[in-house]
């Protein structure tokens, strides 16, 4: 992990997540399956931390993964906060551990 001082006047405007996303992930049961996951959507939340206290008393043990849901021109963009997924895609940065 890299640190660095920021100055909070190059933001040019902040946004409250439109809701939550949490990927719960069931590992495979044989060696033909796959992972397979349990999607969730959050709304009308207080914080990132009610989600992320939810997210760990729903879980089961189960890995997750905690996203923040924006809506920009009409299409879904998430932003991973918590979590790794199991089953990267090409899209996706190097998962790293919450």
């Amino acid at each position: 992990m890299k640190s660095a001082r920021v100055d909070p006047r190059d933001v040019w405007f902040e946004v409250d997540p439109a809701a939550f996303r949490v990927y719960f992930w069931n590992p495979p049961t044989s060696s033909r399956a796959g992972w397979l996951s349990d999607e969730w959507r959050l709304d009308e939340t207080r914080d990132v931390a009610e989600v992320l206290a939810w997210a760990n008393e729903t879980s089961s043990g189960r890995l997750f993964v905690l996203y923040a849901e924006q809506l920009e021109k009409g299409h879904v963009t998430l932003v991973r906060l918590a979590g790794e997924d199991p089953v990267p895609t090409k899209s996706s940065t190097t998962p790293s551990k919450a």
